[in-house]
């Protein structure tokens, strides 16, 4: 049940700790250009409503007053709290989210892809893979096979033009030749050997998308003025939006260009099962965002050839999705807000084509 900060509460508040607390916060999550006052925190706090789900367990102290000089011994007063923290600390990156996604709308530009975007690999931003050494020796001969693979040129070349998730031509990739770097890795299959990657591997949901689009393409040969491009978004580092409800960096950029026109659509492959519900996810409604920044975007004359889109493929089965969601959310309103299934019909065409 939603309970307020009551007097009694805030009363056991050390809002010195709380205060010192939220500083720390801000270092560890790089908020360097946020100032945060000391004498606001008590009326936010007083503002907030807490979400309790024990409902034995309200924001009160579970002892009496004998433990006043070691508050901290009170399981109550520790909660209350513990909670104060929470809160202040999920109203700092909402308050920063929303103060940063307003700048970055009124400000945001196109600026030509070179080949030092951070998104791409290059020769000093290579593949990492740490293999750990296991009993009996079984990963040796994995590390003999990529070992070869170094500085061998030819066989380097025969890999990004093939896709495998066999170790014996390792390692286990997929190839799309529209992607703009290769190979594109295979997380699972790593991870069945305890090898870790960075930048990480393609997840399931990923790895069928990308095989979707080859398949689209295959089938409905792209046009003589007609280009598509792809880039795995790399998280932190690459295209990134930001808003009240969080910072999405969306897993995949594609380009459809055709002639002068340029349409930009970020594509997320997405869990859904414990994501917010659709007027809480960043990732959901993203399109909305990008719709605004369109609308802006139309009256700049250098740029108003470019438009951008998202889409959230929702690795949640539709059913599934839709107890979830409300029983109204029927496929078509799924679709109307960016939100498709991965075995839908027109899945690919539906994202290339708006």
């Amino acid at each position: 049940e939603p309970q307020t900060f009551s007097a009694a509460a805030l009363f056991w508040l050390d809002w010195g700790d709380l205060y010192c607390k939220l500083l720390e916060y801000k270092a560890r999550a790089r908020l360097w250009n946020l100032v945060i006052d000391y004498h606001p925190l008590r009326e936010i706090l007083a503002d907030c409503c807490a979400v309790v789900h024990d409902a034995d367990a309200p924001l009160m102290p579970t002892s009496d007053r004998r433990w006043l000089s070691h508050p901290l011994a009170d399981p109550g007063i520790r909660r209350i709290r513990d909670t104060a923290f929470a809160l202040l600390r999920k109203y700092t990156d909402r308050f920063y989210n929303r103060r940063r996604g307003t700048w970055a709308r009124k400000n945001m530009t196109y600026q030509p892809m070179k080949a030092d975007h951070p998104g791409l690999h290059r020769e000093e931003s290579a593949y990492t893979i740490s293999i750990p050494h296991v009993q009996g020796g079984a990963n040796k001969e994995i590390v003999a096979k990529l070992r070869e693979l170094i500085g061998n040129e030819k066989l380097l070349d025969d890999m990004w033009r093939s896709g495998s998730s066999d170790w014996n031509k390792p390692p286990p990739r997929v190839y799309f030749d529209r992607h703009l770097y290769q190979p594109l890795l295979l997380a699972k299959k790593l991870e069945e050997r305890g090898i870790r990657v960075s930048p990480p591997g393609l997840n399931d949901g990923e790895v069928e998308f990308v095989k979707r689009l080859q398949e689209y393409i295959a089938v409905n040969p792209l046009a003589d003025d007609e280009e598509i491009y792809l880039l795995r978004n790399q998280s932190r580092a690459g295209a990134g939006f930001h808003g009240d409800a969080g910072s999405v960096f969306p897993d995949f950029i594609l380009w459809v260009k055709r002639g002068r026109r340029q349409r930009i659509v970020f594509a997320e492959p997405h869990g859904m099962r414990q994501a917010p519900a659709y007027e809480h996810d960043a990732k959901a409604r993203l399109h909305e965002t990008l719709a605004d920044i369109n609308r802006r975007m139309a009256g700049d004359e250098e740029y108003n050839h470019v438009t951008m889109d998202s889409y959230v493929v929702s690795q949640t089965p539709y059913e599934e999705l839709r107890k979830k969601y409300g029983g109204d959310w029927t496929k078509e309103k799924f679709r109307a807000n960016h939100i498709l299934f991965p075995r839908d019909a027109g899945l690919i065409a539906r994202i290339l084509e708006g």
